[in-house]
């Protein structure tokens, strides 16, 4: 048993902190929380009295096996093996700044899911994973290296039978062309989206569907997703948020992963093309910003793995959250906790500090509530009760 004496105590709900808290670790899960003169001293205390204590972070959309050093992320040559190596040293790098769920969504089935079960089985240390392996996409499709190709003419829900046989979480499906194509262009149609939603539905896993076109976000909201990424409402000259979709998004609650690094990443980049990059990412910021005065329910998510985004960069979300999209710190890290982990499926195990939940924990020096940046200064990470970091 292990008791944390915590100064500042943010249980991820958004309501106000609590100080001079004791949290009781055993077996892995949070056994109790009572101010810190009420715990029993007969155990390991683990003084973070200067530090505040969160819920362990989330991401909810990433690429692990991805190379960010370049611009071809994928690299087509690279051995299996290779590419599982660099999963594992990107999901422990993540853990290492306090990720302690990941959602990998989009990765071959061959690589993410033996790494995911390495970690389930302790074999390896590492984030807990949800992976929907393979992206569905049509051949030549924005993601098509990496992806299980379906034509307008396949059988789509057979597709999601093949992915969720393989061992997939969840299912991805690239509904538009990517930001560097032809963001405009539908990949597939109210029919197919509602094919794959139904399918996927009855097989008890979420969709997760990749969408910048307006017409795309339209088709995923008819057909009943979960969650949109990017959600970037682009049309014919630029960005306009439908307010009807936009109402639907909320009623329904279906969550956005909005990816807000990557602009900001790739209009550091330098060479003209992603100087480029700062008009999209203005647009886009535009259109989350207006998501969220909609009352849309954003999950933290990085693009991890694409030109620029590193598995450990996730402390930039949560900056660029308030310095771009006018969240306060407190939503920023609600978004990375509460919310991802109900976008997840996961809100009873993880996302929050409560009595019976999964002790996965991240100690940082500062309060995040007045600096968002002392989020980096990583103290302590516990992932499932086991410390996995302590500086």
């Amino acid at each position: 048993m292990n008791i944390l004496k915590v100064g500042r105590l943010i249980d991820g709900t958004g309501r106000e902190p609590l100080l001079d808290m004791g949290v009781v670790v055993e077996n892995g899960r949070i056994s109790a929380i009572v101010p810190w003169g009420e715990t029993a001293v007969n155990a390991n205390v683990i003084d973070l009295s200067d530090a505040t204590l969160l819920p362990g972070f989330i991401d909810t959309h990433l690429h692990l096996s991805f190379d960010p050093t370049s611009y071809h992320y994928y690299h087509p040559d690279e051995s299996n093996e290779t590419r599982i190596l660099r999963t594992v040293g990107h999901a422990q790098a993540m853990l290492r700044v306090g990720v302690t769920t990941a959602c990998d969504c989009g990765s071959l089935n061959e690589v993410i899911f033996p790494v995911r079960d390495a970690i389930n089985a302790g074999v390896i240390t590492g984030p807990r994973i949800l992976a929907s392996g393979a992206a569905i996409t049509p051949p030549g499709g924005h993601g098509y290296v990496f992806g299980k190709l379906v034509g307008e003419q396949d059988d789509i829900k057979q597709a999601v039978r093949e992915q969720v046989a393989a061992g997939a979480d969840l299912i991805k499906v690239m509904v538009t062309e990517g930001g560097s194509e032809n963001p405009l262009n539908c990949h597939y149609h109210q029919a197919q989206v509602t094919a794959v939603v139904e399918e996927s539905h009855r097989l008890g896993r979420r969709v997760a569907v990749h969408c910048h076109a307006a017409d795309g976000v339209r088709y995923s909201v008819n057909a009943g997703v979960d969650r949109i990424e990017h959600c970037s409402f682009m049309v014919p000259g630029g960005y306009q948020v439908d307010p009807i979709v936009a109402q639907q998004i909320v009623e329904k609650g279906i969550y956005i992963c909005p990816t807000n690094v990557v602009g900001y990443r790739m209009a550091e980049q330098g060479d003209a093309a992603m100087k480029a990059r700062m008009a999209w990412r203005d647009g886009f910021n535009t259109v989350m910003r207006e998501m969220l005065a909609f009352g849309a329910q954003f999950a933290a998510s990085s693009d991890a793995g694409v030109i620029g985004i590193h598995a450990d960069d996730y402390m930039l979300i949560p900056e660029l959250m308030v310095s771009e999209l006018g969240m306060s710190p407190m939503a920023a890290i609600v978004a990375g906790t509460q919310t991802a982990a109900a976008c997840l499926g996961l809100e009873a195990e993880i996302g929050t500090i409560a009595v019976g939940k999964q002790a996965d924990l991240l100690a940082v020096t500062g309060d995040p509530l007045v600096d968002v940046a002392a989020l980096r200064h990583t103290r302590l990470v516990m992932r499932a009760g086991e410390m996995v970091f302590k500086g």
